[in-house]
């Protein structure tokens, strides 16, 4: 089990207790010193998280060792196009820019629902082309239900699937989707638990009783 950080709140005034706004530049600098100290190797992003992709690319060090997720914008579309499949790789384009990288370990499409719209497999092919090319490791999607997880299993071949999970939010272990991510880790599909700001990436999960 490894923990990860989450850094919408690097761009965005983000979460009902936060009081003091984005997080400033020196203090993202220290927030990832001391991750890296402590052996946090996974850090979650996205285009929609305001300047965050750029806080991170100013304070991020040369030779980092951080693994970074990042996401794709979001459509909102009964129906993808090859343009839109455009729009994804020029925006994927503009997030290395920003992140100061020639690659990232992951990407994830932000809405689940443009990957299950009519002619989504448009976008995933987009993607499988950025991880044969070598710019991300892994691809996946972020879903926040039991059936979008059902849909896309059915449908597409990922690496990584983003998820809500919390002490508050347990519908995905009383449904049995947990457990069923758990027996496809022999299939390479490693996936995220998402749990308010912090992130854990799950590869093993020997240590988690389900």
């Amino acid at each position: 089990m490894k923990i990860g950080l989450g850094t919408v709140q690097f761009g965005l005034d983000y979460g009902v207790s936060n009081k003091e706004g984005k997080t400033a530049p020196d203090e993202v600098g220290r927030i990832l010193k001391a991750a890296a100290d402590r052996g946090v190797r996974v850090i979650d992003t996205a285009a929609l998280y305001g300047s965050s992709e750029e806080a991170l690319g100013s304070a991020l060090p040369t030779g980092h060792r951080f693994d970074i997720v990042t996401k794709t914008r979001s459509f909102k579309k009964d129906s993808i196009t090859p343009d839109d499949a455009r729009i994804l790789e020029e925006g994927f384009g503009a997030s290395l820019s920003k992140l100061r990288s020639r690659s990232v370990y992951g990407l994830l499409l932000h809405d689940c629902d443009d990957l299950l719209a009519k002619g989504g497999g448009l976008l995933m092919a987009k993607m499988q082309g950025f991880k044969e090319r070598g710019l991300v490791k892994k691809i996946g999607v972020s879903v926040y239900t039991a059936s979008q997880i059902d849909r896309v299993m059915a449908r597409f071949s990922i690496d990584i699937i983003q998820l809500p999970l919390s002490v508050f939010d347990q519908r995905l272990i009383q449904s049995g989707h947990l457990s069923r991510l758990k027996a496809l880790r022999f299939m390479r599909v490693p996936y995220f638990y998402k749990a308010c700001c912090l992130w854990i990436l799950v590869s093993l999960l020997n240590s988690l009783r389900l």
